[in-house]
């Protein structure tokens, strides 16, 4: 019989690096809203004074429906969009890196737009939102275009993003936020 890849030496390995680099979730897999309810019923709990709660409630929701509205189909998935989910608390911060695949054909796209967002500063990311918010409408995948403000504007520091292409289709996207709380 071959030797399992999990066993209790495996798991205290895991747990021990999780608690090494302070992650609270970890979660890769395939998602769904289901899954997402799961997982914003466990971001619920860290209640933190001075607003940290909404802001940390508000940047979790927009990168898991990011996943589950616009993460591309991988071969072999079934109505469901692949992805990761890390969450991790350290010192007055909350650290959040996803991860999900997006087609190639959407990889400029959205790397001008987190580069424009990226260079702004905050008033220039309320005049923005509020200009797509008066005079957009949404697009064919119910998109208007704010998800990428409003992160930004919730989130210390610039939103650190990456593509690794993995074949002709499809390329995976990663982003790092950071929540002061």
């Amino acid at each position: 019989m071959a030797e399992k890849w999990i066993d209790h030496n495996t798991c205290f390995e895991w747990y021990s690096k999780l608690e090494k680099e302070n992650l609270v979730l970890a979660f890769k897999g395939e998602f769904n809203h289901e899954l997402v309810k799961a997982i914003l019923v466990v971001t619920e709990q860290y209640k933190i004074d001075k607003g940290g709660p909404s802001r940390i409630f508000g940047v979790i929701v927009e990168c898991l429906q990011n996943i589950c509205k616009h993460g591309a189909l991988v071969e072999n998935e079934k109505k469901m969009r692949s992805g990761i989910v890390l969450m991790g608390k350290q010192n007055n911060e909350f650290l959040i890196g996803v991860g999900n695949f997006v087609h190639n054909d959407k990889v400029e796209v959205l790397k001008s737009r987190f580069d424009k967002v990226n260079k702004m500063d905050e008033d220039g990311l309320r005049q923005m939102q509020h200009g797509i918010l008066v005079n957009s409408s949404l697009s064919e995948d119910g998109n208007a275009g704010i998800g990428i403000i409003y992160m930004a504007r919730k989130t210390e520091g610039k939103m650190k993003y990456c593509f690794q292409e993995i074949d002709g289709k499809v390329s995976f996207f990663s982003l790092q936020l950071t929540v002061k709380i």
